[in-house]
């Protein structure tokens, strides 16, 4: 069930992840397709079995993704994977394209640091960036900054 009180902004898609992602599950379903015609059961069996784990590990890690903005946290949803940020500890909001392993399908991100340390920071891709950021400052004061966008001292 959804929160109401929640505004959720589903993740921009790249193109070339997209077909990533679609291109494992189409070329396992194939293989299996095509050893059931061959008659190979058991190339078959492994196909069909690492088909369903494909499905499995998008449906557990990665479909929906998305992120809600609420009155006290940032939620970011991916697959049936749930992490909050305390609205109160960004520190800092700014554009990247930094390619390492976030809960993103795009690379057009956005790094939001919530603590002092490297890893208290989480880089999503909201699609419509500008609505987000205009949503977190309503939220968050936010300042401009040389790179991005700043927790005003006043707060």
């Amino acid at each position: 069930m959804r929160d109401p009180a929640i505004r959720w902004y589903p993740s921009k898609v790249d193109v070339w992840i997209f077909v990533l992602l679609l291109l494992l599950p189409l070329v396992e379903l194939g293989i299996t397709i095509g050893s059931l015609i061959a008659g190979a059961w058991t190339a078959a069996a492994i196909g069909l079995i690492a088909f369903l784990f494909v499905v499995c590990l998008y449906a557990g890690c990665v479909l929906p993704m998305r992120y809600g903005l609420d009155d006290e946290f940032l939620v970011v949803r991916f697959g049936i994977c749930r992490s909050r940020v305390r609205i109160g500890n960004i520190l800092e909001v700014y554009r990247t394209s930094n390619p390492l392993r976030s809960p993103a399908l795009s690379l057009d991100r956005l790094w939001i640091q919530h603590g002092p340390r490297w890893d208290q920071a989480v880089m999503i891709s909201p699609r419509d960036q500008d609505g987000f950021l205009a949503d977190l400052a309503a939220r968050v004061p936010l300042e401009p900054s040389g790179r991005g966008w700043k927790k005003s001292n006043s707060s």
